[in-house]
């Protein structure tokens, strides 16, 4: 998770600064991603992910995207540096898919 949150906060950070409004998306995303790190570790216990622990981190991906968008949209705006950190999220859960 700390590689995720060192990703998120660089391209937070293009800008030399980090809004009030991307500060609580990286919270939000980095308490999300927790609930997938249990999943996935409870999910690797017997070293095989099956279809029902697929679904169930599928679910909190989905939960990770939904909750970061929530955010970014609180005030009815999303503006280039919350597009980029959208953006940056995208390739994060597309890749953490890939791995399981």
């Amino acid at each position: 998770m700390d590689t995720i949150y060192a990703i998120l906060r660089t391209t937070a950070l293009r800008d030399g600064r980090i809004s009030d409004d991307e500060a609580k998306m990286l919270d939000s995303v980095i308490q999300e991603l927790d609930g997938y790190s249990r999943v996935l570790v409870k999910a690797m216990e017997d070293g095989i992910i099956d279809s029902e622990e697929k679904k169930e981190l599928d679910k909190w991906r989905k939960r990770v995207w939904n909750k970061a968008v929530e955010v970014v949209t609180d005030d009815g705006v999303i503006n280039e540096d919350e597009h980029e950190l959208l953006l940056s999220l995208v390739e994060i859960i597309n890749t953490l898919e890939a791995r399981e």
